[in-house]
């Protein structure tokens, strides 16, 4: 009657070693899936900047000249910019404004968010999609400040721009 069973269960050593494991497991995975996630909002704005490319020259062969800004693209009806008879579509002359354009978009002031967009982060508040318009009939671009959401517009070659993403509008 003096016997002692033992019970099952795991030591302390071998409970610090399990954790270790998952610990150094973890370490190595959490930054494979990081970069996975950065990759693939590069990909969603490479995506989403070739949408607006595409919507920009629809409006430009419906209207003549270029959106004065990318908001105007996912309006609802034709911007006051646009004079007649050029705020609305005329079958005679294939003419006119027929939008929207985009069906889809975040509009952050006279712009369009991009996918690192985020209102309550001071850093990322200005993350939208530049348009430069050198004229009403072109060249043009789009621009993001992609993931770092910084831009150094006086050094092209500055690591601020390292990550930004252009697609120019002929």
């Amino acid at each position: 009657m003096g016997r002692r069973t033992r019970r099952g269960g795991f030591t302390l050593l071998e409970a610090v070693v399990v954790l270790a494991i998952l610990v150094a497991v973890t370490s190595m995975v959490v930054p494979l899936l990081s970069s996975s996630q950065d990759d693939s909002l590069v990909a969603v704005a490479r995506t989403e900047m070739q949408a607006i490319r595409q919507a920009c020259l629809r409006w430009k062969q419906d209207v003549g000249t270029y959106p004065a800004n990318l908001a105007d693209l996912v309006s609802n009806a034709a911007p006051a910019s646009l004079a007649p008879p050029l705020d609305a579509w005329n079958p005679n002359t294939n003419r006119g404004w027929r939008g929207p354009y985009l069906t889809s978009g975040r509009v952050v002031g006279t712009s369009l968010a991009d996918p690192w967009y985020n209102a309550a982060s001071s850093a990322f508040a200005t993350s939208v999609y530049a348009w430069v318009r050198t004229s009403d009939t072109g060249p043009c671009s789009i621009t993001s400040r992609g993931p770092d959401g910084r831009e150094d517009p006086a050094n092209p070659s500055a690591v601020e721009n390292s990550d930004n993403l252009t697609v120019s509008v002929p």
